[in-house]
């Protein structure tokens, strides 16, 4: 019995399947984007990470921590006691660029940045009619997110001409750095 199942382990381990895979990265963008169901759904991706974003217990995701920076600084809510977390900071028109609500908005909005900078290298003007309304949607979503960081990472233009904003990332490479 035991030389039956050696006999058939063995002979199973010189059968081998010829696959042929490309090595799991993610999504392989240059072949997702170029399709218009790829495309969809590489940008529900996009829209979903500016929706929801890297929640977590405090739900820290870059709209919502858009909604809070605008709606605590305004006088639309009143906190009645002192709080450490970064809400309090919002409320007191501080910015903390290194705290966890902010760094949501910074984190998700560049990855966002950096996908539709993926679907630009990939895909051009003019396949078919659905494609450059997509195309479009990205355009929108990287002008939003490059938007919304700067709300939060940047002085307004009247406080000084020479205050620096963000850099302006124009390519998926992460190791692009551009300057500001």
């Amino acid at each position: 019995m035991k030389k039956i199942l050696l006999t058939a382990l063995v002979l199973s381990s010189l059968v081998s399947c010829n696959l042929d895979r490309e090595p799991y990265d993610g999504a392989i963008t240059d072949q997702v984007v170029v399709t218009e169901t790829g495309l969809e759904q590489f940008l529900n991706g996009i829209y979903s990470k500016l929706s929801y974003g890297a929640t977590d217990y405090v739900g820290n995701s870059a709209s919502l921590n858009l909604y809070r920076a605008g709606i605590f600084g305004a006088d639309e809510i009143h906190m009645s006691s002192a709080s450490s977390d970064d809400l309090s900071q919002f409320y007191n028109y501080l910015r903390n660029a290194s705290g966890a609500r902010s760094n949501a908005v910074w984190n998700d909005g560049l990855q966002a940045v950096n996908a539709t900078n993926a679907i630009f290298e990939n895909l051009k003007e003019g396949k078919s009619a659905a494609l450059d309304h997509m195309l479009g949607e990205a355009y929108y979503l990287r002008a939003f997110s490059n938007f919304a960081m700067l709300q939060l990472y940047s002085f307004p233009y009247s406080q000084g001409q020479s205050n620096l904003g963000i850099p302006l990332k124009k390519t998926s490479s992460i190791d692009e750095r551009p300057v500001r």
